[in-house]
């Protein structure tokens, strides 16, 4: 008769422990025919895809008044 190996059980749990912390990391969500992730990418060497800089230009009225935008109700990258 044979005996059971202890081997395959941890083989199985950290299979299933590395694939958990895989979901966790970053979500793929599906949007029609595209997708997106729940993580933010950071930025690359050169400093790109980061909080995008300055303010809308206006005119007018809306000249002497802050203007809101998108930004201003989103966490900023959780900084």
């Amino acid at each position: 008769m044979k005996k059971n190996s202890p081997r395959g059980g941890w083989i199985l749990l950290l299979l299933l422990l590395h694939l958990s912390v895989l979901q966790t990391h970053a979500q793929t969500v599906k949007v029609g025919s595209g997708s997106y992730t729940t993580a933010f990418p950071g930025t690359d060497a050169a400093g790109r895809n980061t909080c995008p800089q300055g303010s809308p230009l206006t005119s007018g009225d809306a000249a002497t008044r802050p203007v809101r935008t998108w930004q201003d109700s989103v966490e900023r990258f959780n900084k």
